[in-house]
């Protein structure tokens, strides 16, 4: 199946690198180890270009400015419609609309249990003891597991410029 969409990450640890290199390593399910150029940054959102750009619309660590080399463990998930509804028009912003052949989908099977961590409230998560996955044709994110769906994509990116 053919697709278009943008990439957004997420990571808790950020720091400078001295590389000048861009790399992207896969730890596995939607992780991934980065070396990146912060290649645009407001207040509210900021870009990586680690070979294939992503953004995150919070505000970035501070210290970091447009030109820095950024490591990072961060997760990569697809724009659920935040560059494509608005963030585009920004000034500036770069066009982060790749175009993707989807060679498989594997939905999360892994049960949710309780934890009080990292807070004293009731919180549920993903058992890691049993995370796993199971091959699906398409997502429902409405339906499939109570709303809760996970998912990983096994994409390929076309060799097509990006666009906004």
């Amino acid at each position: 199946m053919r697709t278009e969409f943008a990439l957004e990450f997420y990571s808790t640890s950020y720091r400078k690198s001295e590389s000048q290199g861009k790399s992207v390593k896969s730890l596995g399910a939607a992780k991934y180890e980065i070396i990146g150029e912060v290649i645009y940054l407001t207040s509210e959102v900021w870009v990586l270009d680690f070979g294939i750009c992503a953004f995150q619309e919070s505000k970035p660590p501070a210290g970091f400015g447009v030109g820095s080399i950024v490591a990072a463990e961060i997760n990569l998930g697809i724009d659920p419609f935040f560059y494509f509804e608005g963030l585009h028009a920004l000034p500036g912003m770069p066009p982060l609309i790749y175009s993707w052949v989807i060679n498989s989908i594997g939905q999360q099977t892994a049960p949710f249990i309780e934890t009080h961590e990292p807070v004293e409230h009731k919180v549920m998560i993903r058992d890691e003891n049993k995370l796993g996955y199971k091959g699906i044709s398409k997502t429902d994110a409405w339906k499939d597991d109570n709303e809760n769906g996970a998912y990983v994509l096994n994409c390929t990116r076309l060799d097509a410029p990006p666009k906004f």
